[in-house]
Formats: C-alpha cells, structure tokens, sequence
C-alpha cells in the first residue's frame, strides 16, 4: 500500500511498502507529519501535521495505492485561523467636542470584524475607522479608531471576531 499525501509538487509525507519514507519529504514539513498506520485497515490515511503556520494554509492531495484498487484521490482544503489578542481601548486624543479612542488588537488571521457599540447596545460604524497591518509573522494587528462626541455616553466597547473561528473578544472603555 502506498499514501502519499502532497501540497502543490511538494512531498508532505509518503508511506510506502509498510513504513514512511520521508527521505524526499519537502523541508518545510520535516518532523512535522504523521499518519495512524493503525487506521489504515478502516479506510483512514488522515494526515495529522503539527505545529500549523499560516503558509500551511491552502489544498493537500492525498493519493492511495492498493493491491486491490488503482489509485485514488482527493482533495483536503487547509484553512488556517488565529484568533488574535483581546483588545485594549485606550483615550488617544481629545478633539473640540469629545474625544478619540483607539481599540488595538494583534495575532488576528484572517482580518477580524471591527465593531464599536455605546452602552445601549447601539452601533457606531460610522463613527469609527480602522486601518491593518501585517507583522514579520505574517499575523494581523488591529487598530479601530472611534470619534466620540460630547454627550454620546460613556460607555463603549470594542469588539473584534473571526467569522472561521466563529469567535469574537471584547473591551469596554468607560469615559472617566
């Protein structure tokens, strides 16, 4: 039996006459793949791959070959997720008539919803502005900015969420 399990031309792990041969395993995978010989006998060539980077990201090909069948394949899609740091809301600067809060988030993949709600619960998109930007790890910060007008509350919260993961985190800021 043959399982060989590949990422574009690249060889991510090969088992083959009854044990792995990684020889010409791409570098990037080294040490990092293994499948449950085990479970073989109930139709089970998962790959297991440890310590996920985002580049691991994207489609897998896993080709069988058996005594009894041809080969046979399919197509796995990796999608890779982080969700990032709770934020932190800090006062910025005071402009004429309020203030400018800033919410700051980092270690977020892909880009998170942004949103800012007062203490009713209501929606301040249009007050609000937020710009990314990707750092040496290839994860993303956050920064949201809220303008906010005197007599608007005091009460805001800044709220970020990964649609993959179907999670999101929370700040409050009251406005002393």
């Amino acid at each position: 039996m043959e399982v060989r399990w590949t990422k574009g031309n690249a060889l991510v792990h090969l088992y083959r006459f009854g044990q792995d041969e990684n020889a010409e395993q791409d570098a990037r995978f080294k040490d990092r793949t293994q499948l449950f010989a085990n479970e073989f006998q109930n139709g089970n060539v998962s790959l297991k791959l440890t310590k996920v980077e985002l580049k691991d990201e994207g489609e897998y090909k896993c080709l069988v070959d058996t005594p009894e069948r041809e080969y046979q394949d399919a197509i796995v899609t990796l999608n890779v997720a982080s969700l990032g740091e709770m934020p932190s809301v800090n006062l910025v600067k005071y402009l004429g008539n309020g203030i400018q809060l800033l919410c700051e988030s980092d270690s977020w993949y892909p880009t998170p919803t942004v949103e800012w709600k007062d203490g009713e619960g209501k929606a301040l998109a249009e007050q609000s502005q937020s710009v990314t930007d990707q750092n040496p790890k290839t994860l993303i910060m956050v920064k949201s900015y809220l303008d906010v007008t005197s007599g608007s509350g005091n009460s805001f919260s800044c709220r970020l969420g990964s649609e993959r993961l179907n999670r999101t985190v929370s700040t409050v800021f009251s406005v002393p």
